[in-house]
């Protein structure tokens, strides 16, 4: 068995899009990160939606559609919390993408 002796203020699990960003915004705020991944390559499930992710304008209209397509298995404190942040994704996102100049698109859809 080997022995571990590391020291790590956040432990991130998966380097999908949730995974690095923690990650991220850990490294940022000055905490020591371990970052692990199972698969060769980053991605995660999050490869899915072919670089997509959700983001809102309305939290409160977010935490409606939330609540409505949760079958009351949250929760309303924690979609409120998840309704809420995702009013700032999109900042959040175009401030990663502006360490290397890379694109944004926003292209608004409603609800799913």
């Amino acid at each position: 068995m080997s022995e571990w002796d590391e020291t790590f203020d956040v432990v991130c699990v998966g380097y999908g899009f949730a995974g690095a960003a923690a990650a991220v915004a850990a490294h940022d705020a000055g905490a020591r990160v371990l970052l692990l991944e199972k698969m060769p390559d980053p991605g995660g499930i999050s490869i899915c939606s072919a670089g997509g992710v959700r983001i809102s304008r309305d939290a409160e209209a977010s935490f409606q559609y939330l609540k409505a397509t949760n079958a009351g298995t949250t929760p309303d404190a924690m979609l409120r919390a998840l309704a809420r942040d995702m009013t700032g994704v999109e900042a959040f996102i175009r401030e990663l993408a502006a360490v290397n100049d890379a694109e944004v698109l926003v292209t608004w859809a409603k609800a799913n």
